[in-house]
């Protein structure tokens, strides 16, 4: 059985998960709807990447053994080793989509910009936009760039010859 406090931080990822999930699905209440305010697809996407990275701690520190370099278990079977490959690869998919929709989608994104001590005192919320929407552009290239390589990754280990 493993560590109980790694066990505890894989309980808690999920049920933060689990949180925007019900939100989304109008289980539990999500206050007025403003305008521009992100769609309910969102709320699933944030809460399945909390969810699922909860569950990767848990199923690791439950499974045990020994690990490599990147963290995964090096003595458990195949089977499991997928499951987190593609756990991985969901997460990774689920990053460069948020911060696509963050960059490219429709609407205002209502960001404020500051740097450093001279910042606490300027208002920057004309230009916050569009700085706002270029930063998680170059974000959103950088997590397509590895979500790419991670699911290629997760596709030659699950479909290669054992």
């Amino acid at each position: 059985m493993g560590n109980k406090i790694t066990i505890a931080v894989g309980l808690l990822g999920m049920a933060i998960g689990t949180l925007p999930l019900l939100v989304a699905a109008g289980v539990l209440p999500s206050g007025h709807r403003s305008p521009g305010q992100a769609p309910d697809w969102i709320g699933y996407l944030i809460g399945l990447m909390f969810f699922l990275a909860g569950l990767s701690v848990l199923i690791q520190s439950v499974a045990g053994g020994r690990r490599n370099s990147v963290g995964q278990p090096t003595a458990e079977p195949f089977a499991l080793r997928g499951v987190y490959n593609v756990i991985g690869s969901l997460i990774a998919v689920s990053f460069a989509t948020l911060f696509s929709w963050v960059a490219f989608g429709p609407g205002k994104r209502p960001f404020s910009v500051s740097a450093g001590p001279v910042g606490l005192f300027s208002d920057t919320s004309g230009s916050g936009d569009m700085i706002g929407r270029i930063a998680f552009g170059v974000a959103a290239v950088v997590f397509w760039f590895t979500a790419v390589r991670v699911v290629l990754y997760t596709a030659r280990r699950l479909f290669s010859s054992r």
